[in-house]
């Protein structure tokens, strides 16, 4: 586990993989709860996407109201 932001550290899909196969219940509660983290990251920038896309629509050619 890293111990400040500027120190390596491995990435969440690789953390969730490899936590998930662990015979420990509580080391496969970690997995779960990281895997759930990743998808309300993944949510939020789709979302965020979304809303910029549909704001910045118009300044498209062949967006809104053009």
């Amino acid at each position: 586990m890293p111990r400040g932001l500027f120190e390596p550290a491995t990435t969440l899909p690789v953390l969730i993989f490899d936590q998930a196969t662990s015979f420990n219940a509580e080391v496969r509660s970690h997995a779960y709860a990281a895997s759930f983290v990743l998808i309300v990251i993944v949510l939020g920038l789709i979302l965020a996407s979304k809303l910029l896309a549909g704001r910045y629509a118009r300044f498209a050619p062949g967006g809104r109201n053009s």
